[in-house]
């Protein structure tokens, strides 16, 4: 009796197990960067895998990785943007294994990093350089801290939203976000919902599940992406998931 009594319970959990819901696939291509503290780390954006070796991210959030944390702060403008090799460690969303990453390219104008994997990622997403069309529906692949999650880790996170401007310039930079009189001119389209804190470098995916651009930030109610069009030739085009006008 007792042993039909831990089969049947065992038989529940399975089931209970199996219907839990599971995240889209395009999360398997979805990353936290991470800055060192000490002896520990803490979370400071998001990132995505654009190729089997190459991640990309918002640029604001490898300034905030690299030198918020520094034990000595920059002191120049030209010393706040990460330079090519500099090392940053990501963790996988799902698996939360961590991969050692390096700056390949940091475009200040853009808000924009790619960082390079020596060891293949599990998942890329295809990057598309077209043009959103206003009122098209958008959703962003981004993470949000749960609280009481084991070790703080953010949980992924499936955000609507729709295009609520054409592409516009912009005065923004990835470096402002520690010394704000650095401006350029930055292209960038509004959508109609505003971020949350840790969105910044999550990509930003139209209904057919590409990559039309990076959310870099939020502008009272809105959310503020760089298009892909602007970046998508940085990623080397042997390695490229673009699929479009740029192919």
């Amino acid at each position: 009796m007792k042993r039909l009594f831990w089969l049947i319970w065992g038989v529940i959990i399975l089931v209970l197990v199996g219907a839990a819901p599971q995240p889209p696939e395009e999360f398997q291509a979805l990353f936290f960067v991470e800055a060192k503290e000490g002896s520990g780390s803490r979370w400071v954006g998001t990132a995505f895998a654009v190729s089997p070796h190459h991640i990309v991210t918002a640029g604001h959030v490898t300034v905030v990785a690299l030198r918020e944390t520094s034990e000595e702060p920059p002191i120049s403008s030209e010393e706040l943007a990460p330079k090519p090799g500099e090392p940053l460690f990501v963790r996988h969303v799902l698996t939360h294994k961590v991969f050692v990453s390096r700056v390949a390219v940091f475009r200040d104008d853009l808000d924009f990093a790619l960082l390079r994997c020596a060891v293949p990622l599990p998942k890329a997403l295809e990057v598309s350089p077209r043009q959103p069309q206003l009122g098209e529906p958008l959703k962003t692949l981004a993470l949000a801290i749960r609280v009481g999650a084991p070790n703080d880790y953010p949980h992924y996170v499936l955000f609507h939203s729709f295009v609520a401007s054409p592409i516009l310039t912009i005065r923004w930079s990835a470096t402002g976000v520690i010394d704000p009189s650095i401006e350029f001119d930055t292209p960038a389209f509004y959508t109609d919902k505003a971020g949350q804190p840790g969105f910044s470098g999550a990509p930003v995916l139209g209904a057919d599940n590409k990559v039309l651009g990076i959310h870099v930030g939020s502008l009272r109610a809105l959310g503020i992406v760089i298009p892909s069009a602007s970046w998508a030739h940085l990623i080397p085009l042997r390695n490229r998931t673009v699929t479009g006008e740029d192919n």
